[in-house]
């Protein structure tokens, strides 16, 4: 009896540990938390970055011209082992073409895919940042995805997604309409805060 209930208290024991042991793999695997956004880059700042870019980049700017605006993708290991990323796209709608530079590509079966800087390995902690064209990013723009050594996908949350969008369509309009747009939003700003405070009052 005894030496039965010892053989079911240790399979017992070996099942937790075994599922502690898978529990515990799986929460610190390496974990890609995909961020991005619109930003300005000095020609300065470029010309020590990437000399080669800085002069395609700005080949065609006015001289006294020393910001240009452009999209930066960073990628965060928030996970607890280091990950391989290896590859990196821009998710599409529909086959869409793009310049960047002097260079004019396509997106192949909806996506724009990077290569070249990968495959990057993040430790704990650690992250990748590389800025691109702001003109990747159009009206069929539908994310982008990490893709690490796994086969694993990590995307941009779709709150993020429909931010980005947002700001691209705001950007590609005329000073006219973006201050037509600013003070329609302020208007229903105003409006809103007159309800909630006729809300209080009553």
């Amino acid at each position: 009896m005894l030496t039965t209930i010892l053989a079911i208290y240790g399979a017992i024991i070996s099942t937790v540990a075994l599922l502690w042991n898978i529990f515990r793999a799986l929460k610190d695997k390496g974990k890609i938390k995909v961020s991005a956004e619109f930003t300005v880059i000095s020609r300065n700042e470029l010309l020590k970055e990437n000399p080669k870019l800085a002069n395609i980049l700005f080949q065609d700017a006015d001289s006294e011209e020393n910001h240009i605006g452009r999209f930066r993708i960073t990628l965060f290991n928030t996970g607890k082992r280091p990950i391989t990323v290896t590859r990196l796209r821009i998710t599409n709608s529909r086959e869409t073409k793009h310049k960047m530079g002097n260079i004019e590509f396509s997106s192949d079966g909806g996506a724009i895919e990077f290569f070249k800087e990968f495959p990057v390995v993040l430790g704990e902690g650690e992250f990748w940042s590389d800025h691109y064209s702001t003109h990747i990013i159009d009206e069929f723009f539908t994310g982008i995805e990490a893709v690490d050594s796994q086969r694993q996908t990590h995307s941009l949350p779709k709150d993020e997604v429909i931010k980005t969008k947002r700001q691209s369509e705001f950007r590609s309009l005329s000073e006219e309409e973006k201050e037509k747009q600013m003070v329609e939003s302020f208007k229903r700003k105003q409006t809103k805060n007159g309800l909630l405070k006729g809300r209080t009052k009553g």
